[in-house]
């Protein structure tokens, strides 16, 4: 019903004007060069088995055509007037890289392939580049080969390898059916994002939430807001984290799948977050929990 009253809504002429040059980071990437500075080995990576009969030439051709797709994977980072900038570099040489490990002792292999995949992940580089790495791992006829990507956080988050991987497999089966590349197409570039999100909060349009939101801070800050009772001294890095897994009973897992949701008008993340607000609030004693 909503999609029928819809009407076509011409393209305005400020939205149609490409603006040129080094873009303004966004408000995540001024965090990170605030808290880290240019940290080169910040990423997030895949390892993937695949098939014994990959084809490794199409399979790199593939990965330079999403490379080239996706102007965010060839970003480079620089200072401009003491502000860091970010720009996008052109196409370059073939960004796959195969590594042979057939030859390696087979209860070394393993060993071999992490340091060989840690190297490519601290060569990231995001002021000359590359901010992306791909390698191939070959350990002979009958073994199935590992494709590891490694690519800077600054450019990729997990929403964003949903389209990654699905734009590599798609532009694979193309190459290897003789087909040209055609993926679907980028919508607004990241650079004019940057740019407009910058003038849009410099032409005022978030100062009505500063109010909102300042008083948020001020009423966190106004309660003393306690630790868990067992909360202990420590790094709070992901080095530092530990893992507890749990499971919910047949009618548990029913409740929270089609009982509550029809109920409250909720979702299952819903129903768990009050869920783990209620445990904290009953284990600090308070009504506020950060």
């Amino acid at each position: 019903a909503l999609a029928a009253g819809i009407g076509a809504q011409p393209e305005s002429e400020r939205d149609g004007v490409l603006i040129g040059g080094p873009a303004p980071l966004t408000p995540i990437q001024r965090w990170f060069f605030a808290t880290y500075g240019p940290l080169p080995h910040f990423n997030q990576s895949f390892v993937m088995e695949l098939a014994e009969d990959v084809d490794s030439e199409a399979l790199s051709a593939a990965v330079d055509a999403v490379v080239a797709h996706h102007p965010a994977l060839r970003m480079r980072f620089s200072e401009l007037a003491g502000e860091w900038v970010q720009d996008v570099a052109a196409a370059g040489a073939a960004v796959l890289e195969r590594r042979d490990l057939s030859g390696v002792d087979k209860a070394d292999q393993r060993a071999v392939m992490e340091q060989l995949a840690l190297a490519a992940q601290s060569g990231l580089d995001i002021v000359s580049g590359p901010v992306v790495r791909v390698v191939l791992f070959d350990f002979g006829p009958g073994h199935r080969p590992v494709l590891f990507i490694g690519i800077h956080h600054l450019v990729v988050d997990g929403v964003s390898w949903r389209i990654l991987l699905g734009d590599l497999q798609a532009a694979y089966q193309q190459v290897r059916d003789g087909e040209p590349v055609l993926l679907e197409p980028v919508s607004t570039a990241f650079t004019q994002w940057a740019h407009r999100l910058v003038g849009h909060a410099k032409a005022g349009g978030l100062d009505d939430d500063l109010g909102y939101w300042s008083a948020q801070r001020r009423e966190m800050l106004a309660h003393d807001i306690p630790d868990l009772p067992i909360t202990r001294a420590g790094a709070n890095t992901a080095a530092s984290s530990r893992m507890v897994t749990a499971g919910l009973s047949r009618d548990e897992t029913d409740a929270l799948l089609h009982r509550v949701p029809g109920v409250y008008r909720t979702q299952i993340n819903d129903v768990l977050l009050s869920a783990l607000g209620r445990v904290l609030s009953q284990w600090t004693e308070r009504d506020r929990v950060l």
